[in-house]
């Protein structure tokens, strides 16, 4: 019998690059120096940075890496637009048939009795009523 592989040792835990999103590392466990490091890849000033408290400086790598994923998606989705408005033409000049029109909007269903108003009566005037007369003394 052959003999038996030795297992594999785990892999050494390295933090995460500062470039990763926030998702993939936990800002909570680093020092206020590797988070004053991701923030001097911003336009901020050392003592603004200096002045922020650790929280701070969390939340603000936080919203900035949902800030950029939020571009990303929003880039991507264009493009996708894109590329779909680009391939409908030719994939119907290949079809041989013209590209159809865009679905007319359906017409609101009609009310049921119950949804549709009461119908308004004209309101008679109110008979004048006179004033009470006071007692005389």
């Amino acid at each position: 019998p052959a003999p038996a592989a030795a297992p594999a040792a785990p892999p050494a835990q390295q933090p995460a690059p500062a470039a990763a999103p926030a998702a993939a590392r936990d800002l909570r466990k680093l020092s206020m120096r590797e988070l004053g490091d991701i923030l001097k890849e911003v336009p901020l000033e050392d003592d603004v940075i200096n002045r922020m408290s650790r929280w701070e400086r969390v939340q603000l790598i936080t919203s900035m890496d949902a800030e950029k994923e939020a571009a990303a998606a929003r880039d991507a989705a264009r493009r996708a637009d894109e590329e779909a408005e680009a391939d409908a033409p030719a994939a119907a000049a290949v079809a041989g048939t013209p590209p159809a029109p865009a679905p007319a909007p359906a017409p609101a269903p009609a009310a049921s009795p119950a949804q549709q108003p009461a119908p308004t009566e004209a309101a008679s005037p109110a008979p004048a009523v006179p004033p009470a007369a006071a007692p005389a003394a």
